[in-house]
């Protein structure tokens, strides 16, 4: 029997420039190993594949797969690995690609939990910055797939996602359904981290009198039930657990998968880093026309202080809040709108899903019962729930009645609330349990030194065979963290000498994550004047200096720049797929002096020579 499968097919496009090079232009030519089990962290290596920021490289596998009963699969599928690092073997650099988890969840080439080779071929597409499409040349593969555990099935008790859930939130109930390819087992061992209470390692073990081919942990009514994550400490974003999945046969043999797991709050900040130049003002004459002379030293210092406000601004996505039915009410907040908000965070999508499907073959179901309900009375403190409307005591009342009197009493948790100072504070911060490690690359062999490498996720090490790894789906290692005191607003400035307007002005205090507007008039003024930027500095920090010659003529000019570091607010559903719900922008300020020389004062005054004006990220003017 033969069948066919066809998955993300990638289609060149016209503009695309397709080359197969003899021995030159994009290649591959290894891969760190060719037997894998399902959810194997695996890397490819090639060269004249493009780097970190250059663009994207796709794998696109063609041949077919042939299971160990006989069946033959026709596969044509691409997926996309990230850049992980430049490699140097003596004089020799080759380019590494990784994948996360190889299948990530089942077997790529079969979508199921099939143990049989894969022989084909693989070829690199390169697609850059500009839209440019360039195949590379085919590298022949064999590519055994072993004995292994596909999760068919991981979410909390009532999602219906499609495919595992992504990320986790603390407080539900969790199930898992996984099934063993290769091996006829009779016993299934977990080992999940920081659950229902323990900040240790849990251990639940199924067992059964004859071999079974799956198995479900966290199932109502069964042994071991129910399986919920613990709350995120306040100071941070998130954490990442643990979860080892054993199957064994009688004879003791054994097959495993790992997965390091995210655990989130079901909103967040992200800030991947970043200082963007938003706007460019006029220079300004800050000094007369002076006249050179012999030896004419002449420094610029400053007179008239120039203040600028740091000021954050606020814009809620129209898109987000009318798919996820989110409540917003911001029509009274300064500095809180809502609109059009666009991000590239999510991989050039409002939801992670779609990405998901394009990079890593995963489907998704996109859902009314997968919703978390979101609501704000001011678009800066939220509220959440995910059991549409249910109380934390009406919904442990149901999950004990599923699992057992007192089962859950303490652990869950269906509802909460948090504010966007809060959770920029605590952006960046995520926590590692035991056995987890940040990254997912693969070993480096003796007198292998890698470059330019990158965190991809997290990743854990198998305990039977420590050359088997296992990395995460997401790369949940990237957010940075966020500090400072900004007034809100939905300018880009306020007025240093309007006391009225800023003494009503709504402070967030990034480090402390808090609002602090209500709070004493003495902790305000002085969180407010650290609000404030002054060109004073310009001349305190740098030393502005120059010579006037003879017969020519000076004059010193100024010219204030505006920077703006963006953030990402997220929110997830109930399968821990993030949608955009807008952003912040943080403007921070900076100033340049420039000493600019001319003929005279009367009929050819000095030109600067700094930059004309320009908006770069509009909205500008303020």
């Amino acid at each position: 029997m033969r069948r066919t499968l066809v998955i993300g097919l990638l289609v060149l496009a016209g503009c695309a420039d397709e080359t197969t090079p003899d021995g030159g232009g994009p290649r591959l030519t290894a891969i760190s190993s060719q037997r894998l089990v399902i959810g194997q962290t695996v890397e490819f290596y090639g060269q004249q594949l493009l780097l970190e920021g250059e663009g994207v490289t796709r794998l696109r596998f063609t041949g077919v797969f042939e299971a160990h009963s006989g069946q033959q699969t026709d596969v044509d599928i691409t997926l996309t690995p990230s850049f992980n690092g430049i490699i140097k073997e003596g004089e020799a650099e080759k380019v590494a690609l990784l994948i996360t988890r190889f299948g990530p969840y089942a077997n790529p080439f079969t979508r199921g939990a099939d143990v049989g080779t894969f022989r084909g071929q693989v070829t690199p597409i390169l697609e850059d910055t500009e839209g440019l499409i360039t195949q590379g040349a085919p590298m022949p593969l064999e590519l055994y797939i072993g004995p292994s555990i596909a999760i068919e099935a991981f979410g909390p008790l009532e999602s219906d996602c499609g495919a595992p859930a992504l990320r986790a939130f603390p407080g539900l109930p969790y199930i898992m359904r996984v099934r063993v390819s290769g091996l006829a087992a009779v016993r299934f061992r977990y080992e999940i981290s920081n659950v229902n209470g323990d900040n240790g390692v849990t251990v639940i073990e199924h067992a059964y009198d004859s071999p079974v081919a799956d198995d479900t942990l966290g199932e109502p009514h069964t042994v071991g039930a129910p399986v919920i994550f613990n709350p995120i400490p306040a100071d941070q974003q998130a954490y990442v657990v643990a979860l080892r999945v054993f199957a064994f046969d009688a004879a003791g043999n054994q097959v495993e998968t790992a997965l390091p797991l995210g655990v989130h709050r079901p909103m967040e900040v992200v800030y991947l880093g970043g200082y963007d130049l938003a706007e460019r003002y006029a220079a300004e004459p800050v000094t007369g026309c002076m006249p050179g002379s012999v030896s004419n030293v002449v420094s610029y210092s400053e007179r008239t202080v120039e203040y600028r406000q740091q000021t954050v601004s606020v814009t809620v996505d129209r898109g987000w809040s009318h798919s996820e039915n989110a409540t917003v009410s911001i029509d009274s907040s300064e500095g809180i709108q809502t609109g059009t908000s666009q991000s590239q965070s999510l991989g050039g999508s409002n939801w992670e899903g779609q990405s998901l499907s394009e990079s890593q073959n995963i489907t998704y179901n996109q859902s009314e019962s997968n919703n978390i309900d979101y609501s704000s009375s001011n678009g800066e403190n939220w509220s959440w729930n995910v059991s549409e409307g249910e109380s934390n005591a009406d919904y442990e009342s149901r999950m004990n009645s599923l699992y057992g009197e007192g089962s859950v009493s303490g652990t869950v948790e269906v509802s909460g609330e948090g504010s966007v100072p809060g959770f920029a504070k605590v952006s960046g911060s995520v926590g590692t349990t035991a056995g987890v490690r940040v990254g997912a690359r693969t070993g480096d062999s003796e007198g292998v030194e890698r470059t330019q490498s990158s965190s991809q996720g997290y990743g854990m090490s198998g305990s039977s065979n420590s050359d088997t790894s296992f990395g995460s789906s997401t790369n949940q290692g990237r957010s940075q963290s966020v500090g400072g005191t900004f007034a809100l607003s939905s300018g880009s400035g306020n007025s240093y000498n309007d006391t009225t307007a800023r003494s009503q002005a709504t402070l967030w205090n990034i480090s402390q994550g808090e609002s602090i507007s209500n709070d004493s008039s003495e902790r305000f003024d002085k969180s407010e004047s650290s609000t404030w930027s002054t060109s004073e500095g310009l001349s305190k920090s740098n030393v502005y200096t120059g010579n006037i010659p003879t017969n020519k003529s000076g004059m010193y000019y100024r010219q204030v720049s505006r920077y703006i570091r963006r953030a990402e607010v997220r929110s997830y559903d109930l399968c821990g797929l993030g949608s955009h719900v807008g952003e912040l922008h943080f403007n921070e300020w900076v100033w340049a002096a420039d000493l600019a020389i001319g003929d005279d004062c009367l009929n050819n005054q000095p030109v600067t020579n700094l930059p004309d004006p320009q908006c770069y990220l509009p909205p500008c003017g303020g």
